[in-house]
């Protein structure tokens, strides 16, 4: 269970704070919610109590876990091989993992690929969405504004 002030990390929203509990009825029979404000424009995200972790809501990494995170960035393997409907459901599987080093994969590969030659529609998403997933929790942790932590996370992944 968590509690109204915690910060949790879904993995396909990213960070935010549990701002309150909310009971809704959408199959007639009364259940609790988790009412999430995400970091990224005050968005508010229903998640059931009961499967939080079905959904992959978890706490936040600790700033130790942070500060080890962005130090390994640079030792990331990244594939970039196989063709563009694979990568695409690999990145999607990392990003729905919900772990930041499985997101920070996903970023980095996706830089270097727009290095390369130029993102498809879908993968320039894919990358603003982990982007905003992977800053938005170390926002939270270690206490930067949005653009602050998007920006550290592309200049240590690129």
């Amino acid at each position: 269970m968590y509690h109204i002030g915690q910060c949790v990390t879904h993995p396909m929203h990213g960070a935010g704070t549990i701002s309150g509990m909310i009971e809704q009825r959408p199959d007639g029979h009364p259940k609790m919610y988790y009412v999430l404000t995400l970091m990224k424009g005050g968005l508010q995200l229903y998640v059931p109590c009961d499967g939080c972790e079905k959904a992959g809501l978890r706490p936040v990494i600790t700033r130790q876990e942070a500060d080890l995170l962005l130090q390994s960035f640079a030792a990331l393997e990244t594939e970039s091989g196989g063709n563009w409907n694979q990568r695409y459901r690999d990145n999607m599987d990392r990003l729905k993992s919900g772990q930041p080093g499985q997101v920070a994969v996903v970023i980095k590969s996706l830089l270097q690929r727009e290095a390369q030659k130029h993102l498809s529609t879908g993968e320039r998403k894919m990358l603003n969405t982990a982007l905003q997933i992977l800053a938005s929790e170390l926002a939270l942790v270690i206490e930067l504004d949005l653009a602050e932590a998007e920006a550290i996370v592309r200049s240590v992944l690129k």
